[in-house]
Order: C-alpha cells, then structure tokens, then sequence
C-alpha cells in the first residue's frame, strides 16, 4: 500500500491561473501550454509524509523527460536509496541489494503509475476539470513581486468530492491496468484535500507545489485511513538526459520452456474451469496433456470441492458478528447463490511467459468480475429498513438478510470492465502444475 497509496495526484506545472487577472479557464489553458511548450526536462525534489497504515517519511529527486516518456526517481527513507526508472520498454528497479526488470502485475502497475503521472504534469488543467468542471473557481489568488500563489478554497464538501472521485479513478485504473484489486473502489471516501501551488511570474511555471491528499478505503476487507502531506520544488531544462537504472537481460527462454509456459497457461485454463465455473468435464479437457486422465479428473473434483468447502468456511467466520446464530442450511444456500453469480462472469487467457530468476511461470489474464458488495447493498437494503422499523426478530432478520443476497445473486449479475491479472505457477513433474495463491485471479473475478 505504500507504494501504491504514494503516487497518488502528483500535479505539476501551470495549475489553473484561470484565477488571475479574470481569466477564463480557457484563457489560463493557452498559457499554461504557451508556458511549457518549450519544456523538455524536469527535474522534481520532493519531500513526502503519510500518517497511515503504512507510516512513512520519504524524500527524494525525480527526473522526467517529457518528449521521451521517460523518467527516474529515487527515493530515500532513511534506511536506503531506491532507485527506478521506466519508459515504453519497461521499469527497472534497483533498491541497493538487487538490480532487475520488473515483471507481470508490478510492471504493469508501475507503467500505470508513471503514464498517470506524465497526464498529470502535461495537462493538470483538464485533469482537475475532469472532476471538478468549476475547480479554477475555488482558487485564491496572492500576489508578491514575482509570485502567484494560489490556494484551493472549495467547501468541505468539495474537497471530499475532489477527493473521492480522484481516489476512485485512480485505484480503478490499477485493477483494470495491473489486475491489482485488493482495494474495494466502493469504499472509498475522501476525507480533504488541500492544495498549494507557486507559480513563477515570469515563466508562468510552477516553482513549487505543497498538498494534502486523505481519504479511506478499505484492502482486503479491513479500512484504512490514508492522509499524505507532499511538497514538490520544480525545476525546468536543466539536465541533457535522465538517469536510468540498468539491469542485465535475463536469458531468453528455451524451446522446452516456451513449451511449459504454454502448458502453465492450459493449467490455469482449467483450475479457473474446475473452481470458477465448477466444470470438471472443462478442468480435463483444458488441462495440458497427461497420460493418467483419471488422474486429472481426481485433481479436478478435488478442486472443484475445494473451492466451494473454503468459500463455506470463509462465509461461516464472516457470519459469526450477526444477532443470530446461521444455520449450515443457510450457509449452503448463500453459497449456492454465489456459485450462480460467479459462473455468470468472463475471462481470456493472454499468454504465459518463464521467469528464469524463479523458475516459474506468470500467466496473464483479462477478467470481468462482479462486485459482491454492488449485489450485496441492493439486496439488504429492504431488510435492514425492516429491522431497523422493529418488525423483525433476530433470528428473522437474519434469515431475510441471506434469503435476499441469495436470490440477489442468482439474478442477473452486471460485470466490472476488464481488469488484468497475473498468475505465478510452478511446474511439479512432467505435465503437473501448480497455483501456489489462486487469490491471484480469484480477486478479480470477485471484486
């Protein structure tokens, strides 16, 4: 969550000077490109501190090369220098013990996170606007000899609103880029916003930016509050070329490898066959070649009742903080309601690549899930009105509340856009395969 909760809004350049002088928004537009037009580097310190979860006091220096699409950061918290560097062909990481080329979700995440960013500082304007069409409005303007500041002075309302929706957009462009979803986008809530820009007369740029960013989600089931103080001092044309981080080319794979990744990628065909879908007539026929297919079918049933015995469970423990006590029967049909809501979801298999450094395979997937808790707030609302009218016993609310998320689930289920997710899978013998975490896709199909 540090990394993920960190990156969060870093706007730069010309911010709105839609409130100086009177001008319009398209006016303060013109200038800001007019400003940059002729900007080809810059060169960012930046100061960052978050009272959260994940506590943390960074400082650091980013670089960025606007024609290239290129860009290099370091990030120092006290105990040492991490230093990436991303372009079109990928993200480098070097954090003092290891050089390497990331891969699977946490490239894509990071290619995510840098192009968000280079949005951001190429046009901010539009990018506030985007969320908040009066943004320039809310602005207070100080004027000094050479300076503009200006503040955001929207409502509290506002900046909660500015917040959310800001949050929202970003944590949905990780799930759909990265297939990263332990963050539930329903949860969130902006808590304030706050923002401080200083703009350099003469050039009309941005010298420095200070903001407060806070807002609660919650990952994995558990809520979080995130409050992040930045300051960022800009700089503009003054290096030749960004740094990069280099790590050696891991060996290409071969011809018995891209073989066995291919194989991974049928395994993780038929696990999402046999658990998913509970098909083990599927599981068999997309599993990769075995001469045992009794054998197969076994590892098929096997799953396939897995899936569902720890789902039942899972669901027994979520259950224990309701006013009654739930029956085994009410269980299984909770369950049986979320089987029908899960097989009415769709996915691809994109392709598996070897990973030399650990021996395995990352399996890429498209998915398009169903958020539990969308179908579970239309389903209880009704109920929870009852009960909270004092028309129903304990013992009978709770039997409503499952009946209604039961029903709700085997009723038409509206699916989320595609998201990515990445599968790790080892190989165990010849044509056996395993999923270490099937939460890797799981998280997807059920967001």
């Amino acid at each position: 969550m540090k990394r993920m909760t960190g990156w969060l809004i870093v706007a730069g350049m010309a911010l709105l000077l839609a409130a100086c002088g009177g001008k319009t928004a398209e006016e303060a537009s013109s200038d800001m490109e007019k400003a940059y037009k002729d900007v080809k580097t810059m060169e960012i310190k930046f100061k960052e501190k978050a009272a959260s979860p994940d506590d943390y006091d960074l400082k650091g220096t980013r670089q960025l090369d606007l024609e290239k699409g290129l860009s290099y950061s370091e990030y120092d918290d006290g105990e040492r220098i991490t230093k990436i560097s991303s372009g079109k062909d990928g993200v480098t990481f070097d954090d003092g013990t290891k050089k390497e080329v990331l891969e699977g979700r946490l490239s894509d995440y990071m290619l995510y996170v840098e192009q968000y960013e280079f949005d951001l500082h190429k046009n901010p304007l539009a990018f506030y606007e985007k969320y908040d069409p009066d943004f320039s409005e809310k602005l207070k303007l100080e004027e000094t000899d050479s300076e503009y500041i200006l503040t955001y002075e929207g409502s509290s309302e506002e900046a909660k609103k500015l917040m959310s929706d800001l949050t929202k957009d970003y944590y949905t462009g990780i799930q759909k880029e990265a297939g990263i979803s332990e963050v539930d986008i329903s949860s969130i809530k902006g808590k304030g916003f706050e923002l401080e820009v200083t703009v350099d007369k003469e050039t009309s740029r941005v010298k420095e930016m200070k903001r407060n960013h806070a807002f609660s989600l919650e990952v994995n089931g558990k809520t979080q509050e995130q409050s992040v103080n930045k300051t960022h001092a800009y700089a503009y044309n003054t290096i030749d070329s960004i740094r990069a981080v280099t790590a050696e080319a891991k060996p290409e794979a071969t011809p018995e490898q891209e073989a066995s990744a291919q194989e991974a990628a049928e395994y993780v065909d038929a696990l999402i066959q046999a658990t998913v879908y509970q098909n083990t007539d599927e599981f068999m026929k997309r599993h990769p070649e075995a001469p045992d297919q009794e054998a197969v079918r076994k590892r098929g049933d096997f799953q396939k009742s897995a899936f569902v015995e720890i789902y039942k469970s899972n669901t027994a423990n979520n259950f224990q903080g309701l006013p009654a006590a739930v029956s085994e029967d009410q269980i299984n049909l909770y369950t049986e309601g979320f089987l029908a809501a899960i097989k009415q979801t769709k996915y691809k298999v994109n392709g598996a690549v070897y990973n030399p450094g650990s021996d395995s395979y990352t399996v890429d997937l498209e998915i398009q899930g169903f958020s539990e808790n969308r179908l579970l707030a239309e389903a209880v609302q009704p109920v929870m009105q009852k009960q909270q009218n004092g028309e129903l016993t304990n013992e009978e609310f709770v039997d409503e509340l499952i009946t209604a998320s039961a029903n709700r689930f085997k009723g038409p289920v509206p699916l989320e856009p595609p998201v990515k997710a990445s599968v790790n899978v080892i190989k165990n013998g010849e044509g056996h395969y395993e999923v270490l975490l099937q939460d890797e896709y799981l998280l997807s199909f059920v967001q």
